[in-house]
């Protein structure tokens, strides 16, 4: 295997050259790598500083950590609780108990369906007064099923609709 070559020049202004294998982690113990990638917040969640996937129009950067090990990539959360509690069962995916995406703590981590994740997850959702334009949600306004959307919205989506079809 080759060697790659490191110049790192110190505060002195000195330069000490390094060499360092090409193709292959610094650290190859998994346990190690993974806390490197760790930041420990004083909220108690253990949060990933490496890369993430995930991406949405509201998150472009991602949500979930990636980790590969033995050269396949994992999520992070996945990893960290089958790794530091035990195997997910089949049909059974990580709960975030904490709500914080990218925290990879075994201990905020449980298996659950992903109906009880999906329901979980809509909490937060399901505390807004307001839709995103302002209007005020009541039950008289608002469309349950399958997701929340204000009416006075709909109706307006639905005249621009309509007005387009007519202009044809």
């Amino acid at each position: 295997e080759g060697a790659g070559v490191c110049v790192d020049r110190g505060a002195g202004g000195g330069a000490e050259v390094r060499a360092f294998p090409i193709g292959r982690a610094a650290n190859p113990d998994p346990e190690q790598r993974f806390f490197d990638k760790v930041y420990f917040s004083k909220s108690g969640c253990w949060l990933w500083l490496g890369p993430l996937h995930g991406m949405t129009k509201r998150h472009p950067r991602g949500r979930y950590g990636v980790f590969k090990v033995n050269g396949r990539n994992r999520s992070a959360h996945r990893w960290s609780y089958e790794h530091f509690r035990a195997t997910i069962p089949p049909g059974l995916e990580p709960d975030h108990l904490c709500r914080v995406t990218r925290c990879v703590h075994p201990h905020h981590l449980e298996p659950v369906t992903h109906q009880t994740n999906t329901l979980r997850g809509n909490l937060w959702n399901r505390r807004k007064t307001r839709c995103p334009r302002g209007h005020r949600y009541s039950r008289a306004q608002v469309t349950p099923r399958p997701h929340r959307s204000c009416h006075i919205c709909g109706r307006d989506a639905q005249r621009r609709f309509r007005a387009r079809l007519a202009a044809r």
